[in-house]
């Protein structure tokens, strides 16, 4: 996923931060989320994150608070 989103930086205004599942340490398990947010920081007009949760092993609003915060760990660790 990481190369289209690579060659679709140019056009990308928004994204959908999908989780599934997450390790002890808060990391999602299948997406590189600082990886993922490190190209997004190249896009030039890429303004917008939603944050959606797909997994059983907690609640959706729990999943999805979880995403929220990893990216926004991710988001600091990036910009410093």
């Amino acid at each position: 996923p990481y190369k289209g989103i690579e060659l679709l930086a140019p056009y990308i205004r928004a994204v959908s931060a999908k989780s599934e599942h997450f390790d002890s340490k808060g990391e999602e398990t299948t997406i590189d989320y600082k990886k993922m947010f490190s190209i997004l920081k190249k896009a030039p007009q890429f303004i917008y994150a939603g944050v959606e949760f797909f997994g059983n092993d907690i609640s959706r609003n729990q999943g999805a608070l979880q995403t929220k915060t990893l990216i926004e760990k991710v988001l600091r660790e990036i910009n410093g």
